[in-house]
């Protein structure tokens, strides 16, 4: 019976690993120049090169990835992976990295991953990585953003983000 149960159990994952898509982004910030507004990035140590999005005093949002559902895939969408690497410039500088999924006139999902929550060194790169189950009912007409959202005005800077979507 143990055996039967194992045989299934290893039928069953690899059907269901086959079965599920991923559909990757990532943006190290080096080769934006004409592609979208760069007033946010910095140019110095970055994570893995020179270009980096900062924020700041004044300066609230990093970039921000956005694109609609329907122009990553046709299917439904059943779970995203999201990271970033942040630097802090001293211990009480704080920052969110944001997923928000939003119709024409709503925010239908959003959920956040706190810089604390890591446990950041100043002057440190550390990453940040966050795995959502989305809930039924996403649409192919909304869009998912993700962004660095800095909630203490002081210096946080991000670069290398990366996102992951799986279909169901």
């Amino acid at each position: 019976m143990r055996t039967l149960f194992s045989i299934l159990l290893i039928i069953s994952i690899s059907v269901s690993c086959r079965n599920a898509s991923k559909h990757s982004v990532s943006q190290d910030f080096e080769n934006v120049a004409g592609w979208f507004d760069t007033s946010k990035l910095n140019k110095g140590k970055g994570h893995s090169g020179a270009y980096f999005t900062h924020t700041g005093a004044g300066v609230e949002y990093g970039q921000t990835f956005a694109l609609k559902m329907a122009d990553i895939t046709q299917n439904p969408i059943r779970r995203i992976d999201m990271g970033a690497w942040v630097r802090i410039s001293e211990p009480t500088a704080t920052a969110r990295l944001v997923l928000s999924i939003e119709s024409k006139d709503s925010t239908v999902f959003w959920q956040a991953i706190d810089t604390e929550s890591a446990s950041p060194k100043p002057g440190e790169w550390t990453r940040l990585f966050f795995t959502y189950d989305l809930p039924e009912g996403m649409l192919p007409d909304y869009t998912v953003k993700m962004f660095l959202w800095n909630r203490s005005n002081k210096t946080v800077d991000a670069d290398d983000f990366d996102i992951h979507f799986y279909e169901k």
